[in-house]
C-alpha cells in the first residue's frame, strides 16, 4: 500500500473546534494518545502497518463526524 495521503491539519483543527482533547477521542477508540498525534501529522509511527493506520484513521474521521 502506497502512503495514504489526507489533510492530517483537518483532523487536528475539527477536534478541537469541538474542544475534543487528544486524549478523550483516543480513550474513545482505543486507541494511544501518541497514535492520534500520529494520524494528525501523517506519520506511520506508533502503528505496526499502514492498514492498522489507515482503520484507526477511519475510526477517527468518524468520531469526528
Amino acid at each position: 500500500m502506497d502512503k495514504l495521503e489526507y489533510n492530517c491539519e483537518l483532523l487536528k483543527v475539527t477536534r478541537e473546534s469541538k474542544n475534543i482533547t487528544a486524549h478523550s477521542i483516543a480513550v474513545d477508540l482505543c486507541l494511544a494518545e501518541r497514535q492520534i498525534k500520529s494520524l494528525e501529522e501523517n506519520t506511520l509511527q506508533y502503528f505496526p502497518s499502514q492498514s492498522i493506520k489507515y482503520i484507526a484513521l477511519k475510526k477517527y474521521i468518524a468520531a469526528l463526524g
